[in-house]
């Protein structure tokens, strides 16, 4: 994926990649490449553009500041829903499991999780899913049995004993530029 701020920028770059690929014989699939547009609709539409790539859905947004513009990382619908159903299918799995194997697996989910989806402006849906499987696990561990139910008092005091990683940005915006070739 390159992204580019200028439209000639971007006719520069064809020109410039197809003449290296010739040089080794190759040549740009055109049914694979795709060109999207991300400035917002000149007439002030809500509907923002957005390009999904990698389980991402990434579009322009203003800045805090409203100065400029930003690039935000978002997690895609399907793949947070497909996310969330593996950790209660998961949660189901291991629900007699003892309490301190349950937070081992579910933190290395939660890890593996947060290291792919921790980039910026994904906060939100990181924080959501780390609210999703605490409440997930709440349920699976009031269904351990019939004589009583795990409350949000009890569930704190479980998640004292045995904490669930907190979700955390890897990549924040300030850290993007090291990931940009000039």
């Amino acid at each position: 994926m390159v992204l580019f701020q200028n439209q000639q920028d971007l006719e520069d770059f064809k020109i410039l990649l197809q003449a290296r690929l010739t040089q080794f014989n190759l040549e740009v699939a055109e049914q694979k490449t795709h060109t999207t547009d991300l400035t917002p609709h000149p007439n002030g539409g809500k509907e923002r553009r957005c390009i999904t790539f990698l389980g991402f859905n990434i579009y322009r947004a203003i800045n805090r500041k409203r100065t400029g513009w930003k690039v935000v990382f978002q997690t895609e619908g399907k793949r947070f829903s497909r996310a969330k159903a593996a950790m209660k299918a998961t949660l189901w799995k291991i629900m007699h499991w003892d309490l301190e194997r349950q937070a081992k697996r579910i933190n290395a989910i939660l890890s593996g999780h947060f290291n792919y989806y921790g980039l910026a402006g994904n906060n939100t849906r990181l924080q959501s899913f780390h609210w999703e499987t605490m409440h997930f696990w709440r349920r699976c561990l009031s269904r351990r049995s019939q004589k009583g139910k795990m409350n949000w008092e009890k569930m704190r005091d479980v998640s004292k004993q045995y904490p669930l990683r907190a979700p955390r940005i890897r990549i924040p915006y300030n850290s993007l530029v090291s990931y940009v070739r000039l």
